[in-house]
């Protein structure tokens, strides 16, 4: 079960990789397109204005990429936007290529057009290679291939039907070893990329774990101080605004000390991770329990009377007080319960609430009082 459960992990990271490579690739695009579509306005308001000479021809190329680029623009705006991941994903992945094709088709023209003019130069194709491949879809390694089918075929093309290969050997040669250092240097930059993802996942991790750390307490699994006055806090602020109700527990186990002294302390450290356990199991699913620092728990019950408070501690309490604990046999708490009432403070609430605990203590032990002024 462990190896397919890393199997499946694996595969979920990648494809949390694939989708972040394709969103920043689609944004990436969005921004090449957009300096495509800001150049060719501006070169026909230049051509417009009689500051570069005008061109029919030119100028219809130019309205058909603009419109064209446009588009592109405006469906990867879309779908980068859209709730649906997964259609979105599919068809981003689909515009990118068709942008690529076209992209390359394009930079073979120029290089055809260019060869027939006497102009033996592959700084358009990888001019377009370099764009291609860094907005690769999935990894570099399918861009490279590719890339290269077209590369080659294009050198046939030209060996064959344009222009023998004797008169521009030398060019070939630095293409290659510039399209080669180019898909290189892509390829390094993808590795990159992969290992800035990994290091993201492990920081949020290590994160998490903190997070984790700064709010649970350790021996007991169950919030800590800080965190359960943080939930009384915030149950204070919404009973403010809803004019709602809450009450809370102070717990204390009964010669919590004699424990430790009679049995030591990891029979003590065993009593309050099973007294947790029987608490959290008897509370209600909204209800939040806490330890508020050595023996003492503190329970949170929200939209809760006293009365019923007071019914569910003495359930509580009838339970432990049946329960045998390993190592240390019967353990009683005693409790003191107090409710929220308006303009209330954390402090107030358990301070009434220990005041109950103390007379609780009075009485006896293993019994639950109510805060009365």
């Amino acid at each position: 079960m462990g190896i397919f459960k890393v199997i499946r992990t694996s595969k979920e990271l990648s494809e949390q990789f694939r989708n972040k490579l394709i969103i920043e690739n689609s944004r990436r695009y969005m921004f090449l397109l957009g300096l495509v579509i800001l150049s060719q306005l501006v070169f026909i308001l230049l051509e417009g204005f009689r500051i570069l000479e005008w061109n029919k021809n030119v100028f219809i190329l130019r309205a058909l990429v603009l419109i064209v680029s446009s588009i592109f623009f405006v469906l990867i705006y879309y779908f980068t936007k859209r709730n649906d991941k997964n259609r979105s994903i599919l068809t981003l992945m689909v515009l990118i290529a068709l942008i690529q094709l076209i992209t390359i088709l394009i930079g073979c023209y120029f290089v055809v057009h260019m060869f027939k003019d006497g102009i033996y130069s592959y700084s358009t194709f990888l001019l377009v290679s370099l764009i291609a491949s860094l907005t690769c879809i999935r990894n570099p390694y399918y861009s490279v291939g590719i890339i290269l089918l077209f590369f080659i075929g294009l050198t046939l093309y030209l060996m064959i039907f344009v222009l023998p290969i004797s008169n521009w050997t030398g060019e070939l040669l630095i293409a290659i070893i510039f399209l080669i250092s180019l898909h290189m240097g892509n390829i390094l930059n993808y590795n990159r990329h992969i290992k800035l993802f990994f290091n993201d996942i492990e920081i949020k991790k290590i994160n998490k774990r903190l997070k984790t750390m700064s709010q649970i307490d350790e021996l007991t699994g169950i919030y800590n101080r800080r965190k359960i006055s943080e939930v009384i806090n915030e149950y204070i602020a919404l009973s403010e605004r809803y004019n709602s109700c809450f009450c809370i527990a102070m717990i204390d186990i009964d010669h919590f000390k004699a424990v430790n002294d009679n049995y030591g302390h990891n029979v003590g450290d065993s009593v309050l991770y099973e007294l947790s356990n029987n608490i959290r199991f008897i509370l209600r699913s909204t209800d939040v329990l806490g330890r508020w620092g050595g023996e003492e728990f503190v329970i949170l019950m929200p939209n809760c009377k006293e009365n019923d408070a007071y019914l569910l501690l003495e359930r509580l309490r009838k339970n432990i007080e049946k329960y045998k604990f390993s190592g240390a046999g019967q353990v009683t708490f005693s409790a003191g319960i107090s409710t929220y009432e308006k303009e209330d403070s954390l402090n107030i609430i358990i301070e009434r609430a220990d005041i109950a605990l103390y007379k609780a203590k009075e009485s006896g032990r293993n019994t639950v009082k109510i805060y009365s002024r």
